[in-house]
């Protein structure tokens, strides 16, 4: 068994939806709740505490 994931939006936890999913489908899923997530990115995973840990980060007012 690998390492547990956790997603991080927004300073908030949000729980594993299937474990089989890559991160960029969970961030898809988690869009239907915050929409501004539809243009964000994945961050990660980083290791902390022993999980792996995904940020999603909106891209709106990203100026490059």
């Amino acid at each position: 068994k690998g390492l547990e994931r956790e997603f991080v939006y927004n300073g908030n936890i949000l729980p594993e939806i299937n474990v089989k999913l890559p991160a960029k489908e969970v961030m898809a899923v988690w869009s239907n709740t915050y929409p501004e997530l539809n243009n964000g990115k994945v961050i990660g995973p980083e290791i902390k505490d022993e999980k792996q840990v995904f940020t999603f980060q909106t891209i709106l007012g990203e100026k490059g």
